[in-house]
């Protein structure tokens, strides 16, 4: 039609390709004469956008974007640096790789062993937040600030709910503590809805009450007790190309 937008393809060698119709541009990206690397604007504007940007290209290009960004974390040492800058939390806003919290109740199910090492990694950032307290009860002791009677109980007093609050208040949060931000799990409803902080402090609760039982558990339902208990499910991260915008 005469009255058809035309679009301009630039290629990442800086070929520019003769202006054509969306139709023509959806068969060069099925062909693959288009790709991430391209960009496209329209005859009547100039100014290039890249292709993911076109809302008629993106849902084309998806494959693509899932192969670079498999490329870019393909190694344990670049997955492992992704998560120690905690990444999976800034790619929710469209800036990084793609590792995202995409539609909850679809989402696939934890394994065993990213959970026990989740659970670790809490352990461990508590038993550091415990040597923080004994350090500055030994201190108050050595210079009379309190008495030695007192120590033990005023240290368990402050350590165990600041235990209790540093599970409830991160799941509640972020829907995962910092140790399960880490190895990329989070806890969701079996529904995909959200929940409130009641849901997750008898989470909390089941989880240290009735942990003892979670082998069995998952061995049978494939969910931990506190999971069955609560209705929610422990999730893993996983690329979601739709939330992607500028792959790189």
């Amino acid at each position: 039609m005469a009255n058809e937008r035309l679009f301009i393809v630039r290629n990442a060698a800086g070929e520019e390709y003769e202006p054509a119709d969306q139709q023509t541009l959806v068969k060069w990206a099925e062909m693959g004469k288009i790709d991430l690397d391209c960009k496209v604007r329209s005859t009547l504007v100039n100014k290039w956008d890249n292709v993911m940007d076109i809302p008629f290209l993106k849902p084309l290009l998806k494959e693509q974007v899932v192969a670079r960004v498999n490329a870019q974390y393909n190694t344990p040492w670049e997955r492992l640096k992704a998560r120690i800058n905690l990444k999976v939390e800034d790619i929710s806003s469209n800036a990084t790789n793609g590792l995202v919290k995409r539609n909850s109740a679809a989402a696939p199910t934890a394994s065993v062993p990213m959970r026990i090492m989740a659970l670790l990694t809490d352990l461990l950032i508590m038993f550091i937040w415990g040597v923080i307290l004994h350090l500055t009860g030994a201190f108050c002791y050595k210079y009379d600030i309190l008495e030695a009677s007192n120590l033990f109980y005023i240290g368990f007093s402050i350590y165990f709910p600041t235990f209790l609050f540093y599970f409830i208040f991160f799941m509640y949060l972020n829907q995962q503590t910092p140790g399960q931000r880490f190895w990329g799990i989070y806890l969701v409803k079996m529904n995909g809805e959200s929940y409130w902080m009641g849901r997750i402090f008898f989470y909390v609760v089941f989880m240290f009450g009735l942990g003892i039982l979670n082998p069995l558990f998952l061995f049978a339902c494939g969910r931990t007790v506190q999971e069955v208990l609560t209705s929610t499910r422990m999730t893993r991260i996983v690329i979601d190309p739709a939330k992607i915008k500028n792959p790189v």
